[in-house]
């Protein structure tokens, strides 16, 4: 991929995006939020979608989308997180990293850590209930939850809090990894169904 393919790959996407129509749900509100960034970068967007009239403080799920690090949106889940608020009855942030090449390695991650704080610092005023805050995504975003549950982990060690951080991959993704991974590596310890 150079810059010219990226940029491409960039703007495909953003059209692709832009000609699915919305799927609107009266009971659900959707707003763009800039959150505080980590030291010395922008402020991070979030869509932030929520239940029209929610009743007490809610769980959340903070999303973080696909995209091979380099390209994606939180727009281009938009349908899935409307319906993840509407089936799950939950909050869903999704965040708008900073990508690479532009963002090395590990300013993504940062920025999702970023927001996170934020998350849970100001829990009860945006209707969460801190105790129950999920992190996951699909692709890169997959691979930024993990690395963001583990540097959550290590921030609450640090802070001398021995409170648990749960790490779970569902199973049909775990699958899906091992079998790509060893795919595509050329090494095949176990067999790969195609």
């Amino acid at each position: 991929m150079n810059d010219e393919t990226l940029l491409a790959a960039r703007a495909d996407l953003l059209q692709t995006v832009e000609s699915v129509p919305i799927v609107k749900e009266d009971a659900i509100r959707v707003t763009e939020i800039s959150v505080p960034g980590p030291a010395n970068a922008p402020d991070v967007r979030v869509l932030f979608y929520q239940p029209e009239n929610p009743r007490g403080l809610l769980p959340a799920f903070l999303h973080m989308h696909g995209g091979g690090y380099v390209v994606g949106m939180p727009e281009r889940d938009d349908a899935r997180n409307r319906l993840l608020v509407r089936d799950c009855g939950c909050l869903v942030v999704s965040v708008d990293y900073r990508l690479a090449p532009e963002t090395p390695f590990p300013g993504g991650v940062e920025d999702c850590y970023a927001v996170l704080v934020w998350l849970y610092r100001n829990a009860e005023e945006l209707g969460v209930d801190a105790r129950r805050i999920s992190i996951g995504g699909e692709s890169a975003g997959g691979g930024l939850a993990a690395a963001l549950a583990l540097l959550a982990r290590a921030a609450r060690r640090r802070a001398g809090k021995q409170r648990r951080v749960a790490i779970r991959v569902r199973r049909t993704c775990s699958r899906f990894i091992w079998a790509s991974c060893h795919l595509y590596s050329g090494r095949h310890s176990r067999p790969v169904r195609q």
